[in-house]
């Protein structure tokens, strides 16, 4: 791994990581850059940010934009609806963070343009892969986004294996 390499992915988990846990306003240049500590003898600094993506919010940017990849890759392997559902609620729920930074990110001021058409294509192309219409497919990704937010994050009484068997059961009656 190279030591850009190696940079750029602190830059990202610690990123990932503030956000997740409190919110864009807490990833500032400073909480990002050194709360990882130094990286292989580079010392962490706040030019990393501005080198490699130009500004914090580029970064902000490109992180969605590689859960959203990562995302739409997990869920091409769903052959049928019922796989879909299960890769989506399982891909956020192994991936908590991801899940909560995917959240404060689609939900925020900052899913615009270049990134907005991206998503929309990574979407596109997953609704179309199954038979039923297009906003029932949207509606699922929604929902289980929504309910694996609500897991990861501790928001549901019984804990996640009560809220996996009402979004199973649920989906499951309506889907028929």
């Amino acid at each position: 791994m190279t030591n850009e390499h190696l940079v750029r992915q602190v830059l990202m988990d610690n990123t990932i990581r503030l956000v997740a846990d409190g919110g864009f306003e807490n990833a500032t240049t400073n909480t990002i850059t050194y709360s990882g500590g130094d990286v292989e003898n580079i010392k962490m600094n706040v030019v990393y940010i501005y080198r490699l993506y130009g500004s914090k919010d580029r970064l902000f940017d490109s992180i969605f934009e590689t859960i959203d990849g990562e995302f739409a890759n997990a869920v091409r392997s769903s052959e049928d609806i019922c796989g879909f559902m299960t890769v989506v609620l399982d891909f956020w729920t192994q991936n908590p963070l991801w899940c909560k930074y995917y959240v404060r990110y689609y939900y925020s001021h900052r899913l615009v343009g270049d990134v907005l058409s991206k998503h929309k294509e990574n979407m596109e192309e997953l609704t179309a892969k199954f038979t039923v219409k297009k906003p029932v497919t949207e509606m699922i990704l929604t929902t289980l986004l929504d309910a694996a937010y609500k897991a990861v994050t501790a928001k549901t009484e019984g804990g996640f294996d009560s809220l996996c068997d009402v979004v199973k059961e649920y989906t499951a009656g309506h889907l028929r």
